[in-house]
């Protein structure tokens, strides 16, 4: 599966667990949205409201590409809420316009 910059994921349910312990979260109740990718990781944010509706954000977080599922609109109503509230409007232009960085960026190119 081909992961893409700034599109809404959540994490895949076998590795909920680890990633809760590591990152003291609720995967259930959390956004990813990766920012950089590197290889086979992604550098991501992940964002979620808690039962107050108190929005959180922690920035930076690596994950394994193979431990993101991506977000179904019609079954995480709510999580995608969050992505469209924060991201979709950077997504015409980071993702589908934008060459590849690794094709521009010289010091990706070298990987």
């Amino acid at each position: 599966m081909t992961i893409k910059r700034g599109l809404p994921y959540k994490i895949e349910p076998h590795q909920a667990k680890k990633y809760a312990a590591h990152y003291n979260i609720l995967p259930e109740k959390c956004l990813i949205v990766p920012l950089k990718l590197f290889g086979e990781e992604a550098s991501c944010d992940i964002r979620w409201a808690d039962d107050n509706g108190e929005l959180f954000l922690l920035q930076n977080k690596f994950f394994m590409l193979e431990n993101l599922v991506p977000l179904n609109p019609l079954l995480e109503v709510n999580l995608y809420e969050l992505w469209r509230d924060y991201y979709k409007s950077g997504v015409s232009l980071s993702v589908q316009f934008q060459p590849d960085p690794k094709q521009t960026d010289p010091i990706l190119s070298n990987q």
